[in-house]
């Protein structure tokens, strides 16, 4: 009777601990799961911020080759001149 007792003890106890592991297994899973999660929305949240700053890029180098065809027509109405002027004399220049 008392190895029957000693048999059903032990059972008892790795009952209790296979329902812990089995409890500590199942935390693990959603936690992973959980990180999993978050790192895939980082990941989207940044896909997005280089798309967005792909989009500045393009932006700012669109104004820079505006501004730079600006001040290139802008400076070229003052060469044309200037080199005429140098040609006639330096004295009825007017700019």
């Amino acid at each position: 009777m008392v190895l029957f007792s000693s048999y059903r003890d032990t059972a008892q106890k790795l009952l209790q601990e296979n329902d812990v592991i089995h409890r500590q297994l199942h935390q693990t899973e959603r936690d992973t799961l959980d990180v999993i999660s978050f790192l895939k929305r980082q990941d989207q949240e940044k896909d997005q911020q280089v798309e967005q700053l792909q989009e500045t890029i393009l932006q700012l180098k669109q104004q820079h080759h505006d501004e730079a065809e600006r001040l290139v027509s802008r400076t070229s109405s003052f060469i044309v001149p200037a080199r005429s002027c140098i040609r006639v004399s330096e004295s009825s220049c007017t700019y």
